[in-house]
């Protein structure tokens, strides 16, 4: 076997020259990872509050707001509906729970971006609202569907009331999902953390909200007939 840098012959099987020392044989050039298409790169990009989610801006300021809620005291009609199921005609008055007037001040961050006008909220808060707007919608889909249930089992009303409110936890992730994303100005799922699965929370909205409905009545009836 001849060198191809000195011309010098070498037997059958050597890597380097007996006489100049170079390889014999070249390594293969290495081959090149091929490049991600455009279908394998990654489409999602972190959102940050700094930047603009309307013109992409960095150019946005953080500002302070306070919102004040005032709660009027009067009756509550679904405490007083809950105590008439649970308590008989007394249970009445556990609609005058809780009365006075309260009033609730919260700090709200939104960034107003300098380049176009436009705000949005900051994530901190976004996800604080989806947590508490979630807790409120659920106590009230319970409370109500514990209503509609003894309805059914009690007075006979239609099971189309069981069947439609099946599905309110649906219906209360839209309306949450639809607040939160207009108010952010990007999808409220791309900062939800990775360990909540919106999938497996509604499966078990719905599945508890089944169960209310279907048994809740006639736990009532069982309390009722009991006093």
């Amino acid at each position: 076997m001849l060198c191809k840098h000195c011309g010098a012959g070498n037997p059958e099987g050597a890597k380097f020259c007996q006489k100049c020392g170079q390889p014999l044989f070249e390594d293969p050039a290495p081959k090149k990872a091929p490049s991600a298409t455009p279908s394998q790169q990654p489409t999602h990009q972190s959102r940050v509050d700094p930047v603009c989610p309307h013109c992409g801006s960095n150019k946005c300021e953080p500002v302070s707001r306070n919102l004040t809620k005032v709660r009027g005291g009067g009756y509550s009609a679904s405490s007083g509906c809950c105590g008439l199921c649970l308590l008989g005609p007394f249970g009445l008055l556990c609609g005058l729970c809780g009365t006075g007037t309260k009033v609730d001040v919260k700090n709200e961050v939104v960034w107003v971006c300098k380049n176009c006008g436009r705000e949005h909220i900051a994530q901190k808060d976004a996800l604080e609202k989806a947590e508490v707007m979630a807790a409120s919608y659920a106590m009230s889909i319970l409370l109500i569907g514990v209503f509609i249930s003894a309805g059914v089992n009690l007075s006979g009303w239609p099971w189309i009331l069981m069947i439609v409110w099946a599905f309110s936890p649906l219906i209360a992730w839209g309306m949450i999902d639809t607040e939160l994303s207009e108010q952010l100005g990007y999808p409220l799922t791309e900062i939800l953390p990775p360990n909540i699965s919106v999938r497996a929370y509604l499966i078990v909205a719905e599945v508890i909200t089944v169960i209310v409905l279907l048994f809740g009545g006639p736990f009532i009836d069982g309390l009722l007939a009991g006093l």
